[in-house]
């Protein structure tokens, strides 16, 4: 995808293509510059804040995640993929916090 971006790097379907690509393979570490590039070069639309929150929330980066996501809804207050990101990081947040409380009580605290 490298190769195809250099040679074709004013078409953002191509930087959509190679990023679906990325997280097909889960690799999240390459898919990071790439929509840095396309934020870079085409601006940054609401929709492409949401989905690089999505590749944070993949990544397990939930502050990255969350920072993503509220850009999006700064721009768009009704953009769901952005709403959906956010819903999914408390619903982590939950997730952890119960697992600390089982935990804790395993061991007596």
């Amino acid at each position: 995808y490298e190769v195809v971006l250099e040679n074709h790097h004013r078409i953002p379907a191509v930087y959509s293509q190679a990023i679906r690509v990325c997280m097909q393979l889960k690799q999240y570490d390459r898919a990071e510059p790439i929509f840095q590039s396309f934020i870079r070069i085409f601006g940054g639309h609401p929709r492409t804040y949401a989905k690089f929150a999505g590749l944070y929330l993949a990544w397990g980066k939930w502050d990255l995640a969350r920072s993503m996501a509220e850009q999006a809804l700064n721009k768009d207050p009704d953009l769901q993929e952005a709403m959906d990101v956010l819903q999914s990081l408390k619903d982590v947040q939950a997730r952890e916090e119960d697992q600390l409380f089982s935990e804790d009580a395993e061991h007596g605290v």
